[in-house]
């Protein structure tokens, strides 16, 4: 496989050469010969004990070889050393364990202590790998890392999605399957899943966000997306199990994976990297250490670019490049450098999230030139600008780093290609400066020669001339087609129904009175839009919207007109920059800015105010107004330029655009403002255009999908169909479901319900679709109501399947096995209206029956429908039905069905009648990982044998009911 971690190039088999492998248990075995031909063992793990046991006998064989000398532990010490570090962790704890804080202290005979190693990270070879079968029911493998399981490797069946595993929550729950067998599985870091023909690998912390999003909690965005293809170099797919196999799990390979190339970050989430982040930090790492080596600091040789598209992690590849070459021997300092007047907030939190120090960042020039001076600072992160005056500053040529080996990464390069003076220029310095130096470029969208987007099967490098002037070649390359195609973007949907709606308006611009008319006929339209895009609603919000204006003249109008007609329930405010050269000195626009956070001061209760310390207070309401923007807290955000590059925000989803966009590589950056992933809900990014766009829209997406011929077979990836197109396609899926399932006549039974689910599924994605189109409003093709009595079929109709499914004594058919998907599962609890939405439509009156429908409709609240149906009747039969009083008229009610609800479930479990309050306690707190804890949930029940054969079943029967209790209690909250 030699020194690089990703393949340089994958050549897949003509055929599949395992496919004589027909049985489960052919696979495994094949799978246990493939990893133990690549140096691994397989052991035979017969409970926890062996378990822990072969894990102290390989923490005594790493450490051996680290101390150079034989190392045991006694019992005392090992069993100290195994409760302290490794008993009784969340899994955020073992993932810090694993990634950051994996050498250990053990005190020894006369108060000594010893380091002790879980892993060795500076010699990866002295790590032991080992493969067993946690289970012999399941068909899972594990990987050990020095006894540590590490991996967890879930094969499917053939026939199953491997989308709608990940998604299926009674599947996926791993840890709480795992836990009930090895505690010591909280430690696992990665995950594989594969039917076979398909494989992709994930984080542990991926996999929990879905497991805590599944239950209710929408702060969580996984998805599926958050899964990875294993590729080669050029972004080939190694898909297939057996190849992936002899691949990913190639020791050298899996174990630069788990010990370079993951990141836990401040906010306890663990991020592993795709191959082709991989592939460009090996490469700007090989060209340093080859630069070294044969003494081309300096010259074209020591340059090279990285061309990944906008929104597939180009932060997180600097970053990590900048840590790596920081690490190589004979680099005296490694600069990133961003395109800022002011240090990005965002690049900064980012890095500090990864795990950045406060002190790489400069904020002043003064303290770059400290750095620069200081041989103990090996990272830095600055600004273009900072770095041109850092240049001039005086005695700077004095400075003993000019002679000494610098790298710089320039955070999208395409910016200091010269054709900015000031970055040009800065360019010319730097190179002059340091003349030792590496540099390497890192951009979405590099500038093309002229030609380029004519010469269809031109080669990328050869058509990249004008990035190659400088950067002189292309290292790694991930285009936006690369993107879309891996799911790690999202596509557009491009409307121009608001310019043909306001176009008339085009003729006499001169005139201010029409540019006002036209202004104002945008708005109502935005408005009247908003939530069809957003997909918002008066109960609840899930994306926001950016509206892009051509100058501060215009954004000041915008700005007053949607002041005049925004109503209560949207949020609106607008930013520009304040030190562009042309403005900087004009008072008239610094008043503007003023009157404008005088509003956002009412809307929010801040007190920003930037009569004082002008700079300083204008970046202080900035970074909170891109708080509130990320946050979902404002609606529409009015801006020029700002926010339109580096500005990234999954919650971010629609682009309104009445602008004027010049430059190709603008238009490309600007549109992937929207196309972050964040859940299921977000399909696209709207692209709204009040201009005539379109033309330049496809000029674009040719040059940077690699060409016309790739553009066309693209088109269907890069952009969702137009309207006309899409609703001659959804009125034919959806009569055809409404004729075999009428509304209201629909009977769910056994043999039809795994029909019906298929059918409704795919109806509802291509109204989902529609919906967001204005020109879909008068011709919907499924009304609310019709939505909601399908929707209650759709829940019933997946209860039936899973209770097929579920039964032990049923042969599993061909019917059974076909995956589902749930996608329409998704969009309903998109649309789950919460208990204060219910108690609402009671105080107006709602009829019950309505009422219900909501209720039944609900994934989350058709449990309590019984509950909810009664205090409608209990509610009707009060005498003074004061609306303020239902609040409290319901938490009444509800206490007393709670407690009811417990009592049953003590008797029913068998809990110690005593525990009671404790109980209750926890389930209101909702305190799940005390539920998942052996010993809070043996101490509430009566004491079990582990010799006892129904220990398990009793311990498992108790936790689910608890865990259903606590949710189905969470839904009775006001």
């Amino acid at each position: 496989m030699g020194d690089n971690t990703v393949p340089l190039q994958y050549e897949p088999p003509f055929s599949d050469e395992k496919e004589h492998f027909k049985t489960n248990r052919e696979i495994e075995k094949e799978l246990i010969h493939l990893l133990q031909q690549q140096g691994y063992e397989y052991i035979d793990i017969q409970d926890e004990e062996h378990l822990r046991e072969n894990l102290r006998s390989q923490l005594e064989k790493l450490n051996s070889l680290k101390q150079s000398r034989e190392f045991r532990f006694s019992d005392a010490e090992w069993n100290w050393f195994f409760q302290e570090y490794f008993e009784r962790k969340t899994i955020e704890e073992a993932t810090h364990t694993i990634q950051k804080d994996y050498v250990k202290n053990l005190s020894q005979k006369d108060d000594k202590w010893s380091n002790i190693h879980l892993i060795d990270k500076e010699n990866i070879h002295r790590n032991y790998l080992q493969v067993f079968k946690p289970s012999k029911e399941r068909r899972d493998l594990v990987i050990l890392v020095n006894g540590i399981p590490t991996v967890f490797l879930e094969l499917k069946e053939t026939w199953e999605r491997l989308e709608s595993s990940f998604r299926r929550l009674e599947r996926y729950d791993r840890y709480e399957y795992l836990s009930g067998y090895f505690k010591l599985f909280w430690f696992v870091q990665l995950f594989v899943i594969s039917n076979r023909s398909e494989t992709k690998y994930f984080s542990n912390t991926s996999n929990l966000a879905w497991v805590k999003r599944s239950r209710g909690d929408r702060q969580e965005n996984a998805n599926f997306r958050l899964t990875s293809y294993w590729t080669d170099s050029k972004n080939n797919r190694i898909e297939n199990l057996f190849d992936f196999t002899k691949h990913f799990f190639e020791k050298n390979t899996l174990l630069n994976i788990l010990t370079k190339y993951c990141v836990f970050t401040t906010d306890k989430k663990l991020i592993v990297m795709r191959p082709y982040q991989i592939s460009a930090v090996e490469a700007m790492v090989n060209r340093v250490k080859r630069g070294i080596a044969e003494k081309l600091e300096g010259n074209p040789e020591s340059r090279g670019y990285i061309w990944h598209a906008t929104g597939s992690g180009k932060t997180l590849t600097s970053y990590k490049a900048r840590e790596l070459i920081s690490k190589v021997e004979g680099i005296s300092k490694v600069l990133f450098v961003v395109d800022r007047k002011v240090l990005d907030s965002q690049t900064q939190r980012e890095f500090h999230k990864f795990g950045d120090d406060d002190n790489t960042a400069t904020f002043k020039t003064s303290e770059l030139v400290q750095k620069l001076k200081d041989p103990s600072c090996k990272a830095i992160t600055t600004t273009f600008q900072k770095l041109n005056k850092a240049c001039r500053w005086e005695n700077f040529l004095e400075l003993p780093v000019l002679k000494e080996r610098v790298v710089f990464i320039f955070d999208e390069c395409h910016r200091s290609q010269g054709s900015d003076g000031e970055m040009g220029h800065m360019r010319r310095i730097t190179e002059n400066r340091f003349k030792r130096s590496f540099i390497f470029g890192v951009s979405g969208t590099p500038i093309f020669g002229k030609k380029e987007d004519k010469e269809e099967d031109e080669k990328k490098e050869k058509n990249a001339k004008g990035t190659n002037k400088y950067f002189t070649e292309c290292l790694s390359t991930y285009t936006l087609l690369d993107a879309l195609q891996d799911n790690n973007v999202l596509s557009w949907r491009y409307d121009e129904a608001g310019f043909k709606n306001v176009e008339n308006y085009e003729l006499e611009l001169d005139d201010p009175q029409n540019r006002r008319l036209r202004k104002s006929k945008i708005v109502d339209w935005v408005l009247e839009n908003f939530e069809r895009k957003t997909k918002g609603s008066a109960f609840k919000k899930y994306f926001n919207s950016l509206f892009v204006t051509d100058s501060i003249k215009d954004l000041l109008e915008y700005y007053e007109i949607f002041k005049e007609k925004i109503g209560d329930h949207l949020t609106m405010s607008a930013i520009f920059s304040i030190s562009s050269e042309e403005e900087k000195n004009s008072q008239g626009n610094v008043d503007a800015l003023s009157r404008i956070i005088e509003d956002y001061n009412k809307t929010f209760g801040t007190d920003f105010d930037l009569r004082y310390e002008l700079r300083k207070s204008y970046e202080s309401w900035r970074e909170d107004l891109t708080k509130k923007l990320r946050e979902v807290k404002i609606d529409i955000l009015i801006v020029v330029d700002m926010f339109l590059t580096g500005f990234d925000s999954a919650a971010l989803n629609t682009l309104w655009i009445d602008k004027n966009i010049k430059e190709l590589h603008e238009l490309i950056q600007i549109f992937s403002r929207t196309n972050r992933i964040h859940s299921e809900l977000k399909d696209k990014g709207n692209i709204v255009a009040f201009v005539p766009l379109r033309a330049k829209r496809d000029e674009a997406l040719r040059i940077y999908v690699g060409g016309e011929v790739k553009f066309k077979q693209s088109h269907h990836l890069l952009l969702e169909k137009d309207f006309e197109e899409l609703y001659a396609e959804g009125k034919e899926i959806i009569e055809e479901f409404m004729q075999n399932y009428p509304d209201e006549q629909i009977s769910i039974s056994e043999e039809n319900a795994e029909d019906f689910v298929k059918q409704y599924n795919e109806a509802l994605k291509i109204h989902k679709k529609l919906s967001c189109y204005s020109e879909y409003k008068d011709k919907e093709l499924l009304t609310e109501e019709e939505k909601e009595n399908y929707h209650a079929k759709y829940l019933e109709s997946l209860a039936t399947i899973e209770k097929i499914r579920t039964q032990p004594t049923v042969t599993v058919t061909g019917k059974v096995k076909t995956e589902i998907d749930n996608f329409a599962l998704e969009l309903i609890r998109s649309e789950d209206v919460d208990i204060n939405y219910i108690l609402r439509l009671i105080v107006k009156g709602e009829e019950k029956e309505k009422i219900m429908k909501k209720v039944i409709s609900n994934t989350k609240m058709r449990e309590c429908a019984p509950l909810i149906g009664e205090f409608i009747d209990r509610w009707k039969k009060r005498e003074n039905n004061d609306s303020t009083a239902i609040d409290q008229e319901w938490s009444t009610y509800i206490e007393q069905k709670k407690d009811e609800e417990l009592d049953d479930g003590i008797k029913e479990n068998n809990f110690k009648a005593e525990k009671r309050e404790d109980i209750k306690e926890v389930l209101n707190k909702e305190d799940r990982d005390k539920v998942l804890q052996g010993g809070w949930l043996r101490s509430v029940l009566p004491p079990l044998s582990y010799f006892n054969k129904e220990h398990y079943s009793v311990i498992q029967k108790a936790k689910d009911f608890l865990l259903n209790l606590m949710e189905k209690w969470k839904q009775y909250k006001i």
